[in-house]
């Protein structure tokens, strides 16, 4: 697969269509791209939210509230999100398959997921990747951390390889090559004493050993992953050169310059938060309408994949 209408191709096509539902779903982009996709079959959709705003935008906007279940909450003061509680437990009792955020901040969302209590399950351990739609290679990239994981350690990293690793299994890329972010090729006895060179250097160590396998993992700057002529002009010899599928980055800021970057260039994109028991839609409250139904139909690819 190359791009998000091959996916919502196969999800089209599906036998049982999942159910995502929508945490401060009252909110103009987000009812779009959820109303986009529930229209082309990849989805169904709850609402939770103002019931009162959500009818309103869908009145304003010709969107037909009679196709969605609406849940009345509201978010109060609290660190953790009311709308995101009852989302969370219409997925516990069966009743919904995808979570997703809508107005809502990711740290008041992502917060309430993690939460033991109230919370999905998931693994100790949840990370955000970003797949794009990558024109300088012909295939997705999948970039992580952009919004979660602010500043990685390097066991971290190390788990934030392994979802990489997880999520590229579901599309069948066999031996995806993870380039990890260093700002030079050259790595010596100066820079080696900074920690994104030697994290980078022991991620390679550990790929060498198959410790991730099947995928290779070696340092890399990010033109030399995706241009084999730039890795040939700086003469370097690893296995991505111009030829990579996934990136893991150092931090949060450099993450949150290159996704909006490729926002402001239009890039196609979706972003989905691992490690929970659900696929949950995390996109960014400013995405575009087109970025977060291609989130949702990841998202359901990726719950597509588990049950298939």
């Amino acid at each position: 697969m190359k791009n998000f209408e091959e996916i919502k191709s196969i999800l089209k096509d599906a036998e049982k269509k999942n159910v995502l539902v929508v945490a401060c779903a009252h909110e103009l982009n987000t009812l779009m791209a959820v109303d986009a996709v529930v229209n082309e079959g990849i989805v169904d959709a709850i609402l939770v939210g103002d019931s009162a705003e959500i009818k309103a935008l869908c009145r304003d906007n010709e969107i037909d509230a009679g196709k969605y279940e609406i849940v009345h909450c509201i978010d109060g003061g609290t660190v953790y999100s009311e709308a995101t509680k009852v989302a969370i437990a219409l997925i516990k009792e069966g009743k919904a398959d995808i979570l997703m955020k809508g107005i809502v901040s990711t740290k008041k969302f992502v917060r309430t997921i993690i939460n033991r209590t109230f919370g999905l399950p998931h693994d100790g351990f949840v990370s955000h990747v970003t797949v794009y739609e990558w024109i300088y290679t012909g295939k997705f990239l999948f970039v992580s951390d952009v919004a979660v994981n602010k500043y990685p350690n390097f066991n971290d990293k190390k788990k934030i390889v392994h979802s990489l690793v997880r999520v590229m299994d579901k599309f069948k890329i066999n031996s995806p090559k993870v380039a990890v972010m260093v700002p030079s090729e050259i790595i010596d006895e100066d820079n080696i004493r900074e920690a994104v060179f030697a994290d980078a250097i022991t991620l390679k160590d550990m790929s060498d050993k198959q410790e991730f396998h099947p995928a290779i993992v070696e340092p890399s700057s990010l033109d030399m992953a995706w241009s084999e002529a730039v890795a040939k002009t700086k003469n370097f010899k690893g296995n991505i050169a111009g030829d990579v599928d996934a990136v893991l980055l150092h931090d949060y800021i450099g993450g949150n310059v290159f996704y909006k970057l490729e926002e402001a260039h239009e890039t196609p994109a979706a972003g989905v938060l691992c490690g929970a028991s659900a696929p949950v839609v995390l996109p960014s409250r400013g995405d575009s309408p087109e970025t977060k139904a291609n989130s949702i139909a990841l998202a359901a690819f990726l719950k597509w994949e588990d049950i298939s």
